[in-house]
């Protein structure tokens, strides 16, 4: 019993079988201190060897450094690792239904003709879809894409990949190649992409630091982790990627949204 998620968690798993650990508010901050990073819940075996190499043994240890250390180091997970060392846990006790898909789409002020300004759109929404993704601790292997023309006939196109993925260009490839392969003989009113065909994830692979990671994945990885934390700092709109057009109008629409 704790007053926190992760650490009720922790908690449960020191008495085992039958016993009971209560760690109240007071007790919380001496508990923590002296908690093994093991013990923290999303720490790997090779987080657990990347932060013996620094020295960073315990929970008390975590907290000698300031969050931007490890936010240089682990990207968004690294700030998610210094909140939990501090106590904080974002996280909701999830009790519904299991999200089923994952998607983000924009309605056109005016509609568009251009398959590039369509792709263009396609990798901000993937942005979206993606960062849910990794926030949910998701992977899918179904991206399915969404189009409405402006004469209101909907279509939809979906792939589903070998390996489920939660990196945004991977997704992106596969919606990119989606679009190429469909009928733009006339304007497209939305455009839209989603993911589904969930595998839930112990240790989201696009934000923990790997070590091993080598070539394009592992670049993508760490590339979706740092773009990820800079957003959670300072805002959606702090870093965009080089492959957005400028000067292509907004459409109407918000983030991603999940559905169950």
């Amino acid at each position: 019993v704790a007053p926190i998620k992760f650490l009720a968690k922790v908690a449960s798993d020191f008495q085992k079988p039958g016993g009971l650990t209560v760690v109240t508010d007071a007790d919380m901050s001496g508990f923590l201190a002296a908690l093994p990073v093991g013990r923290i819940p999303g720490v790997g075996r090779r987080t657990l060897e990347a932060l013996g190499l620094l020295g960073i043994r315990t929970a008390g240890d975590i907290l000698a450094h300031q969050p931007e250390f490890f936010a240089r180091r682990f990207g968004a997970a690294g700030l998610e690792l210094y909140d939990k060392a501090r106590g904080i846990d974002p996280s909701p006790v999830v009790t519904g239904r299991r999200v089923k898909s994952v998607s983000a789409e924009n309605t056109f002020e005016r509609d568009v003709a251009s398959r590039e300004v369509l792709a263009s759109w396609l990798l901000r929404q993937t942005e979206r879809v993606g960062r849910e993704l990794r926030r949910k601790g998701l992977c899918g292997r179904t991206v399915t894409l969404k189009l409405k023309y402006a004469d209101f006939r909907q279509i939809t196109r979906s792939k589903t990949m070998p390996e489920p993925t939660d990196c945004d260009e991977t997704i992106f490839a596969v919606a990119r190649d989606l679009l190429e392969a469909v009928s733009l003989d006339r304007p497209a009113r939305l455009v839209g992409v989603g993911v589904s065909g969930f595998h839930a994830v112990q240790v989201q692979p696009s934000l923990w630091y790997d070590p091993d990671a080598s070539g394009s994945a592992g670049r993508y990885r760490r590339l979706d982790g740092a773009i990820d934390a800079i957003r959670d700092r300072f805002g959606r709109e702090a870093i965009h990627r080089g492959r957005l057009f400028p000067g292509v109008q907004g459409p109407r629409g918000g983030g991603a949204s999940g559905q169950s």
